[in-house]
């Protein structure tokens, strides 16, 4: 696919590569599901809060972002970025990579 036209990179004015893919708005809320049984389909069904919140939090992020709820950062602050042992739930190595990635919290009020 690089090797047609459309698919070789793409600079800016600066000289500076594109970033190439898909850009799309992504959104993760952590929580316990309310489920239901759904009668007319006979499934297990969450309408409620987890899902709404969910589909909110990815509905504020822009095309690349990746929007997470206050639930999260707080545990990804806890969990991840401190600078205390590494969680049992955890690869080390996974955790030591999310350590050095550049990360930009920004905090949006309602």
């Amino acid at each position: 696919m690089q090797n047609c036209e459309e698919g070789k990179e793409v600079y800016d004015e600066d000289g500076n590569p594109l970033p190439r893919g898909l850009s799309v708005p992504m959104g993760i809320h952590s929580g316990t599901p309310a489920c239901e049984l759904e009668p007319i389909a006979r499934s297990m069904d969450d309408l409620r809060s987890m899902v709404s919140r969910c589909a909110r939090v990815s509905a504020s992020a822009l095309a690349g972002q990746i929007m997470c709820s206050a639930d999260v950062v707080r545990k990804i602050n806890a969990s991840l970025l401190n600078s205390g042992p590494v969680p049992k739930s955890q690869p080390a190595r996974a955790i030591k990579e999310i350590r050095q990635l550049h990360t930009s919290l920004l905090l949006k009020s309602n």
